[in-house]
């Protein structure tokens, strides 16, 4: 089994087996999100959504995404849950300056780039009343695609397209999630996540100490609860 997948494996397995309540849930999220890039001082946080007049490119998206969590009661007032997302993040890149073939300065520029990401995360949730969960977890984040876009240059009279595919991110990153869920009657919820990268970023030895933080407003709603099968009485 791969190493980083092991211990959400074996801690899922645990608290599950710690159960004596046999209420479960699944729920579908929306989310929206803010990447901030750690110790990488070049780069900077997108907004989620603003409007550039002054570009006139209008409005702008930066980070959203969607996924679906499963949730179980365990003993007394605690929740085991299990959330998987599938995500795009933004954040501004390193300032680059780019030359052509001959050495010519094509000029300097900031990039944004995109990544798509998915993630798969495991928290154990306290619920001190009906319509609040707060809770700590563990989960990995890893990066499907990554795209940098420094837009276009011109060079003897030809337009540079100055875009490309970023190879330069870890493949999977093991994140630290905390969050507070907040219930809206019987079927919606509120939750406010922060997910903190425990492990570098990029593979560039430049930047290896770079982590990011994602910050994920998302809105759930329960589309299924019932029971499972009561777990064997160990007496």
């Amino acid at each position: 089994m791969n190493a980083y997948f092991k211990p959400i494996f074996l801690a899922a397995l645990f608290f599950n087996s710690l159960s004596i309540s046999k209420a479960q849930e699944w729920t579908l999220h929306l989310s929206g999100n803010e990447s901030y890039p750690l110790q990488a001082p070049g780069k900077g946080q997108y907004p989620i959504l603003w409007y550039s007049d002054t570009e006139g490119r209008g409005v702008l998206l930066g980070g959203f995404g969607g996924g679906v969590s499963w949730q179980r009661d365990l003993k007394s007032s605690w929740l085991l849950k299990i959330q998987s997302n599938v995500f795009r993040s933004r954040y501004y890149d390193e300032p680059v300056i780019f030359v052509d073939e001959q050495g010519q300065l094509l000029g300097a520029t900031l990039g944004i780039t995109t990544n798509l990401n998915a993630n798969l995360l495991a928290t154990i949730k306290a619920r001190p009343t009906t319509w609040l969960q707060a809770g700590l977890g563990l989960g990995l984040q890893g990066q499907v695609l990554s795209r940098s876009n420094y837009g276009a240059a011109v060079s003897n009279g030809e337009a540079r397209d100055l875009k490309f595919w970023n190879r330069s991110l870890t493949p999977v990153m093991v994140m630290l999630p905390a969050e507070a869920t907040f219930r809206l009657g019987r079927r919606w919820s509120v939750t406010a996540r922060a997910e903190l990268g425990l492990t570098p970023a990029s593979k560039v030895a430049y930047f290896k100490k770079e982590r990011w933080i994602n910050t994920v407003l998302e809105v759930g709603y329960l589309i299924k609860s019932g029971k499972t099968a009561a777990m064997p009485d160990s007496n």
